[in-house]
């Protein structure tokens, strides 16, 4: 979902929470879960979702000599171009 659907969603959730809607029905008449309307409702300011952190690779131990290998090649082919 884009950011500004979320930001749209968490405007309407503190629209209706300042009307004194209950964060159930809240999330009944939007569609979402109740924990989205209570995360919404408990925190200040809109909330960005964090970028996951880099988990690796399965080839980051083969990296520097997939690069090596790349490299060696590469230095082996410019001379053909003359």
């Amino acid at each position: 979902m884009s950011r500004a659907k979320r930001a749209a969603r968490y405007e309407a959730v503190r629209a209706l929470h300042q009307q004194a809607i209950s964060e159930r029905a809240i999330a009944r008449h939007l569609h979402m879960s109740r924990q989205t309307v209570q995360t919404f409702l408990v925190s200040e300011s809109f909330p960005e979702r964090s970028t996951p952190p880099y988990r690796g690779s399965i080839l980051d131990p083969y990296k520097p000599y997939i690069l090596d290998r790349r490299i060696g090649w590469l230095l082996e082919w410019l001379p053909t171009l003359r």
